[in-house]
């Protein structure tokens, strides 16, 4: 963790809240079928997050496409997934930008190449929520309260703190409290936290519940914008070129095949984060699951903005993509 960071209120509520690594030398979620090692093995960092890769592999479209993905570790952020890739654990996974950028900066190694979440006005991914009897009615009643965010390097901590930006606040006017998007639902409702920051599933179980209301949407507070980037390790990339290209090829199948085919997309999706598939939304991504550098360069300056990226001043969107499978 960066001295930047070590520097914010964050509140550690609940043992075992903090977002890291579970590995245990093995995948700890289900693997392609057995018999796999004639195909370039891909060690995708598994965490319990709306992601394509999981119909693929059950669909068989990335060993159609000559490789095998094999879900490793349990993870409770993407910038934890950058994290452990860059210590040789993984080859590929999804983060935010924010968590790629953060990793690069300390020297990870590390490239995005396609897009894993892009907020839509009609689609909108990031959502925030707080109890039905709050006396928060937008961001600017948010001083001197405690907001949930998965990571403090991740796409919900920066987009909260443009969004305490616009109404006039910092930072420094909240605490935010570190808990995986699962738990936030509850710790909310028993007022552990006053704000959950969350994604679907765990927004789409959230706004069931009558005790709860949404605050905003990163839609809002951000407008149509990437966040959110499938990434490989650059020596990865280095090595097996043809494998990233196979993996690609693979995921933009699936994206169609989820397109084309909601309801068995959403029973396998559900089945392999052990939830109900009334519980999931379909998601959009851009055009072939293209990455936007424009959006890259935001999420780099919104970081500088806030003081972090202090050891690559000159770091840029170039410096953490790999455009070359950008098509």
């Amino acid at each position: 963790m960066s001295a930047g960071i070590d520097r914010r209120k964050a509140l550690l509520m609940l043992a075992g809240s903090a977002a890291g690594p579970l590995l245990s030398g093995c995948s700890s979620a289900k693997s392609s079928p057995a018999g796999s090692t004639a195909l370039p093995v891909v060690r995708w960092g598994f965490f319990r997050n709306f992601q394509p890769v999981y119909v693929g592999v059950e669909k068989g479209f990335f060993r159609e496409a000559g490789v095998d993905v094999q879900l490793t570790g349990s993870f409770n952020s993407g910038p934890a997934v950058v994290q452990a890739a860059g210590t040789g654990q993984l080859d590929a996974g999804h983060s935010a930008i924010t968590g790629i950028a953060e990793a690069a900066a300390a020297g990870v190694k590390v490239a995005g190449v396609a897009d894993s979440q892009t907020e839509f006005g009609d689609a909108p991914l990031q959502q925030w929520f707080v109890r039905n009897d709050s006396p928060i009615k937008t961001a600017a009643d948010l001083r001197g309260k405690k907001i949930g965010t998965n990571a403090l390097s991740g796409s919900f901590y920066y987009t909260a703190l443009i969004a305490l930006g616009k109404a006039g606040l910092t930072k420094d006017d909240v605490q935010f409290v570190l808990l995986p998007h699962e738990r936030q639902g509850q710790a909310l409702l028993s007022r552990q936290i006053d704000v959950a920051g969350i994604i679907d599933p765990y927004s789409v179980q959230l706004a069931k519940d009558s005790s709860a209301r949404l605050l905003f949407t990163g839609a809002t507070v951000l407008g149509e914008r990437q966040f959110s980037l499938v990434f490989f390790t650059r020596d990865f990339i280095q090595k097996s070129p043809k494998a990233v290209r196979g993996f690609l090829t693979g995921y933009r199948k699936t994206i169609q095949f989820m397109h084309d085919n909601p309801a068995e997309a959403t029973t396998i999706m559900a089945s392999r984060l052990g939830l109900q598939p009334s519980d999931m939304v379909s998601h959009r991504y851009t055009t072939d699951a293209l990455v936007r550098p424009a959006d890259v360069q935001f999420w780099v300056d919104t970081m500088r903005e806030y003081g972090e990226l202090k050891t690559a001043p000159h770091l840029s969107a170039a410096d953490i993509l790999d455009l070359t499978f950008n098509a």
